[in-house]
């Protein structure tokens, strides 16, 4: 691991890597193409970070691409690596779909080293000649498992082609398996499988069932909200529900942060960084705005 990542993960009393975290760096960092599995919550945006970014030449352009399924995770993900993309003067752009795209342009004459995005916008920009991948070295699928699948497979397929280059190191990641043969002939190589699915993950985590009359809901949420150091997502099976109960925390002064399918992608990542950063007690969400 880097010097300074070594040092950043000190300072904020980081101890001990997860088992894909572990079981990545070498391959990684060696570009090798890997297929690497992992249960949600296992740190797998952490765990392609660190290996790859000390490999990436601050002001060389666009080396490294990154693609999710979704605007929420790929702006998620554009935060997350951001923070440590900083201590080696790396720039990290976000292309996705819903955001201002002749913004997104300007930015990228910019060449930033880092570029997170949704297919796409992503084939967009690559068809349309604004985004160049000459100097790409490492294209990395987040939850692969959902990109490989009909509209977004023929995406990333376009994409490739403009990549065209057996020395750019693929790295699939996920919590599912991808089908090896859709992978393999898409990409044209094997794939070095690294599974980490049934490694047990220390967790201090407990689980509680209140039964909650539906005329209590919004109460029970009021007192949930006096508790020190609480924070908690409350999904919702419509925006209409989603939208009472906003009216009702607001009005009892609880800060909140809703994530609504239709919100553009600086108003969803607003509300993502309120919630990560400890503003916002709840964050209010649907389950289609959930899945993006």
């Amino acid at each position: 691991m880097h010097e300074l990542f070594a040092n950043r993960l000190v300072t904020i009393g980081f101890t001990k890597l997860t088992p894909i975290q572990e079981a990545v760096v070498t391959p990684l960092a060696e570009g090798a193409s890997i297929d690497a599995l992992a249960p949600t919550g296992t740190g797998k945006t952490l765990a392609f970070t660190w290996p790859l970014l000390p490999n990436l030449q601050p002001g060389d352009g666009e080396q490294l691409l990154i693609l999710a399924p979704s605007q929420e995770l790929a702006m998620q993900s554009t935060r997350v690596i951001r923070e440590w993309a900083t201590l080696l003067d790396l720039k990290v752009l976000a292309l996705t779909g819903g955001a201002n795209v002749k913004r997104q342009i300007e930015s990228l004459k910019k060449h930033p080293e880092i570029i997170v995005g949704t297919p796409g916008r992503v084939a967009e920009l690559v068809h349309n000649g604004k985004l160049k991948l000459a100097r790409l070295r490492t294209l990395l699928l987040d939850e692969a498992d959902v990109l490989l699948r009909e509209e977004t497979a023929d995406q990333i397929d376009g994409i490739w082609d403009a990549i065209n280059d057996s020395e750019v190191q693929v790295a699939l990641f996920g919590a599912t398996e991808v089908d090896p043969t859709v992978a393999a002939g898409l990409f044209d190589r094997e794939f070095e499988r690294i599974d980490r699915r049934d490694v047990p993950m220390p967790t201090s985590i407990t689980h509680e069932f209140w039964p909650t009359a539906n005329d209590q809901r919004t109460k029970r949420l009021r007192q949930l909200a006096s508790r020190k150091n609480f924070q908690a997502m409350i999904f919702f099976n419509t925006t209409k529900a989603l939208k009472t109960t906003a009216s009702y925390l607001a009005h009892e002064h609880v800060a909140m942060a809703t994530l609504v399918s239709g919100d553009s992608s600086s108003t969803r990542a607003k509300s993502l960084e309120n919630f990560r950063n400890g503003k916002a007690k709840f964050l209010l969400t649907t389950d289609v705005a959930a899945r993006g």
